[in-house]
């Protein structure tokens, strides 16, 4: 992806980098390309581990302990999805802001650095940092908000495994109760699903990492459909 870019630059003409500054080319390239790398890297290790993890914790939860309990254990666990759907909804778009406010900021530096001749000769120092400054508070405020969504993934994650355990307790405790079950087998029972733990905390971390790469790709996506204009004039010049 990251060579299919540079070639399309290369064949690019001029209107193309009119319309977008290297700054913003320099962070597509970059920032964008790295958050879709940590998908197909970080992401596929995660998604991989949850379900390999995941999915041996819960055959050995019916096959050793009682498959009743293991469904009544688990109900809990598609709200998982449900609520990591809905922040990663939230997260994608303010990413996507994230990574527009990085490409400005990009921009802003390279025009800077590179006029920087000019700047001084115009002693327009101040009014330079002052732009500057207000770009980065722009950033900062974007990436407050990217990292509030963020933080909401491991607790949403905490309080679905505090219910299961909650839920493991109760209905556990009722069948030992009525003899269905041994006390052994739902303290075992328990560990199992603090087993769990993992594979659900790495299920809301695939999701944060995937809206992530997703909004990176929907970025670097929208100047790889840019076509090449090709500028014929009107009427041939006569010689």
């Amino acid at each position: 992806l990251r060579t299919r870019l540079f070639w399309h630059f290369m064949k690019m003409d001029a209107t193309f980098y009119q319309k977008h500054r290297t700054g913003d080319l320099m962070a597509h390239a970059t920032n964008d390309l790295n958050a879709v790398q940590n998908v197909a890297g970080a992401g596929i290790l995660t998604l991989f581990d949850s379900m390999i993890t995941g999915g041996t914790t819960i055959i050995a939860m019916v096959l050793v302990v009682d498959w009743r309990l293991t469904i009544v254990a688990i109900l809990p666990m598609p709200l998982l999805a449900v609520m990591a759907r809905k922040l990663g909804t939230r997260l994608h778009a303010a990413f996507s802001e994230s990574q527009a406010a990085f490409s400005r900021l990009n921009d802003k530096t390279q025009e800077s650095v590179s006029g920087i001749k000019v700047i001084k000769t115009f002693g327009q120092e101040a009014e330079d940092t002052a732009d500057f400054n207000q770009i980065v508070d722009h950033t900062v405020q974007i990436n407050r908000r990217v990292n509030m969504i963020d933080a909401l993934f491991d607790p949403t994650t905490s309080l679905i495994m505090g219910l299961t355990y909650v839920i493991t307790i109760i209905y556990g405790g009722w069948q030992v109760v009525h003899g269905q079950i041994t006390i052994g087998q739902l303290v075992s029972f328990v560990t199992y699903v603090s087993a769990l733990v993992w594979p659900m905390f790495a299920i809301g971390r695939l999701f944060n990492i995937l809206e992530r790469g997703n909004a990176s790709y929907d970025r670097v996506d929208e100047l790889l459909q840019e076509s090449r204009r090709s500028l014929k004039p009107k009427t041939r010049l006569r010689q």
